[in-house]
């Protein structure tokens, strides 16, 4: 198990495939990160196509703090999907 609250992978050019990885190993692998409470993923290469595994992600681990700034989550204009994620959060 990992005893971590805080988890910082800001500045490592993770792209959406990489959350989608980091969803399976948290959420449908079960690892134990319980007592996470921060994800810092400022400053890669996330678009809004990685939305939904990040709310997944958040969801199964009850985040306090998410930080996704310096991404290209609107580059493509598509707001919408990031209003979504907001809400559902």
């Amino acid at each position: 198990k990992y005893n971590t609250e805080r988890l910082v992978l800001s500045k490592n050019r993770l792209s959406d495939f990489s959350i989608s990885y980091l969803k399976t190993a948290i959420v449908d692998k079960k690892s134990s990160f319980n007592k996470l409470k921060s994800l810092d993923l400022s400053s890669n290469d996330l678009t809004s196509d990685c939305l939904s595994d990040l709310v997944s992600i958040v969801k199964h681990l009850n985040l306090e703090e998410l930080n996704l700034s310096d991404n290209q989550l609107l580059c493509r204009g598509d707001s919408r999907r990031v209003v979504s994620f907001i809400r559902k959060l």
